[in-house]
């Protein structure tokens, strides 16, 4: 296909045939050239060779080595192949929708007819390609998400709740995990990344004490208390120091958090 194609001038407006970077028609083009020659020759060069300059993409000063020169030799290779890019990219989509009978070809090669496995639809793909479009790729992740979900067993309420009792025990969130998940009381369930995160959150609520669980939803006591709907003095004295902090049972600490949160 060729890369000539009909343009519309910038100036004029008038359509001409030209390549992907013919801004102007003939005429416009010569007079551009007539009227740069002009004030050439009569203001003179405004960047002289050997003069310094700075360059546009990272403001480092470089010696002038033609009139045309914008960047240093450092940018300059890498800053003309972006422009080349762009603008070959717009003359992409302002053509894709063509088809290219060169192109075709050459993205057919090593590709073989499929078949689908979601619709059952044939399709020119590669060897390891399972589906014809994104819309059949997406059903299928939903499918395993759903097939997945469906044979990972949770960890029951008796579960949870021997973890809990046995939160205090260890002062280390990666050792209390470990230990449980290994425990006879848990077999039967996966000791995956999933069973290993929630049995750390467990064991960070446990040691937790009301202070930092409002803390950490950003309220005051009278609005934590509000939030409750207990009295105020019920949090002073699980906060107290004087009091000895009598914090709440462990089960009511975490029915806190988790109405909080």
């Amino acid at each position: 296909m060729s890369i000539y194609d009909n343009r519309v001038c910038k100036q004029c407006g008038r359509t001409f045939s030209g390549g992907p970077r013919a801004w102007y028609c003939p005429d416009c083009r010569a007079e551009r050239k007539r009227e740069s020659a002009r004030k050439y020759h009569k203001e003179g060069s405004m960047r002289k060779i050997g003069d310094t300059d700075f360059c546009i993409n990272c403001g480092k000063p470089y010696t002038i080595a033609s009139g045309a020169q914008k960047y240093c030799p450092d940018c300059a290779l890498a800053c003309v192949k972006e422009v080349d890019r762009q603008q070959s990219l717009a003359l992409y989509y302002m053509k894709n929708n063509q088809i290219s009978e060169q192109r075709k070809l050459t993205r057919a090669k090593g590709k073989t007819e499929l078949t689908c496995e979601i619709c059952g639809k044939k399709f020119l793909g590669y060897k390891f390609q399972k589906f014809c479009s994104d819309e059949c790729k997406l059903f299928n992740r939903r499918k395993f998400d759903r097939e997945y979900k469906k044979g990972v067993k949770k960890m029951t309420d008796k579960q949870r709740r021997f973890a809990v009792s046995e939160s205090l025990n260890y002062n280390d969130a990666d050792a209390f995990a470990s230990d449980i998940a290994l425990s006879s009381e848990f077999d039967g369930i996966e000791t995956n990344d999933t069973l290993i995160k929630e049995l750390k959150e467990l064991w960070k609520i446990a040691h937790m004490s009301i202070a930092d669980i409002r803390i950490k939803a950003g309220l005051s006591r009278v609005a934590f208390s509000d939030k409750l709907m207990i009295p105020i003095r019920t949090v002073e004295n699980w906060e107290s120091e004087k009091s000895g902090k009598r914090e709440p049972p462990l089960y009511l600490k975490f029915l806190i958090y988790k109405y909080i949160f």
